[in-house]
């Protein structure tokens, strides 16, 4: 119990004094660098990373969902970051410190840190859409997911309380009598949090090169294998259809949606690999990254760009925002 529900009630005037006096210390002690809760704007709200160069690496933007058109810029600066209810997750790298990760409110004001030194490299990261759990992925060696010699480390948190949950490469993996492990040292990456209920989940668990699209459930601490040769789920806002990342057969991938009730994958073509966590912008549009050749570029920094398209495979991505990446729904 917290130490201040024993206190006992105070009369109604000095309440009153108290409230004015804490209230007007929050504010002159605001730090002047966070930036404004962002006002509400016409149409769907999108929260994405600067993927450029110089002083502006990696600040955090809110643009308009349908033209990529910037709102505002918020004070954080991550290398992955993503939105649900009303809580920012910003994932980032600290030389010599391993990774950070801030849960932030709308406006971008942290209320914790926490910290994971034997984590060196950002990858994936999602909130629940009832900002009730989050989980990240990064990288603890190697750093990529096209070869088997990498590894690394899934963290479940609960926003709630503020405190690690588990890693998930210690949760039970069940198998079936058609979907058994090659190996037993697991990676686990790319969460999705079902938005029935965030206590179940789906992610990614690999092992000696093969991937397997596993049902996650916090409570029972399994991951229980369900399909070969899905990677990097991510629940339509319906809970209906999972966008994947499928192999490609070049060292890349290919964007994917899966049909959960009749099994039924569209694998959609597209000219530059996409190594990313696809997003859903609605139930019938998606958004993703794409990295730009690394000669196109002339830099160490890997830019990327974000493009939508729709999930019914018919039609070609667009480019929506360029030196843009990690984009999730800011309603």
């Amino acid at each position: 119990m917290s130490p201040f529900a024993r206190l006992r009630p105070v009369p109604l005037f000095a309440a009153f004094l108290a409230r004015c006096f804490s209230v007007c210390l929050a504010v002159s002690l605001a730090p002047a660098a966070i930036a404004a809760a962002p006002a509400k704007a016409d149409g769907p709200g999108m929260l994405v990373r600067f993927a450029g160069a110089g002083p502006n690496a990696g600040r955090i933007d809110i643009v308009d969902a349908a033209r990529g058109k910037l709102r505002q810029s918020l004070a954080l600066r991550c290398d992955r970051v993503h939105y649900g209810a009303g809580v920012i997750a910003c994932l980032r790298s600290v030389a010599g410190q391993g990774l950070k990760l801030d849960l932030a409110d709308r406006s971008g004001t942290p209320s914790i840190t926490l910290g994971f030194p034997n984590v060196l490299l950002a990858s994936r990261v999602r909130v629940a859409r009832d900002g009730s759990f989050a989980a990240f992925t990064g990288f603890s060696a190697g750093h990529s997911y096209s070869g088997t010699d990498f590894s690394t480390r899934t963290y479940l948190i609960d926003v709630v309380r503020k405190r690690l949950v588990a890693d998930l490469s210690t949760f039970k993996v069940v198998e079936t009598d058609s979907l058994k492990l090659p190996a037993k040292r697991i990676n686990v990456w790319g969460v999705t949090f079902d938005p029935k209920g965030a206590n179940h989940f789906m992610a990614t668990v690999g092992a000696a090169g093969q991937v397997f699209l596993a049902k996650g459930d916090a409570t029972a601490k399994t991951l229980t294998l369900l399909r070969a040769e899905i990677e990097c789920p991510s629940y339509s806002p319906d809970g209906k259809r999972l966008a994947f990342k499928r192999r490609n057969g070049t060292g890349g991938w290919f964007p994917a949606v899966l049909d959960i009730a009749s099994g039924r994958e569209t694998v959609m073509h597209e000219v530059r690999s996409v190594d990313d966590q696809i997003e859903w912008v609605s139930n019938n549009v998606l958004v993703y990254e794409l990295a730009r050749p690394t000669s196109a570029s002339g830099s160490a920094v890997e830019l990327t760009d974000l493009v939508t398209r729709k999930a019914d495979g018919q039609s070609k991505s667009a480019l929506l925002l360029p030196e843009a990446g990690s984009p999730s729904v800011f309603d």
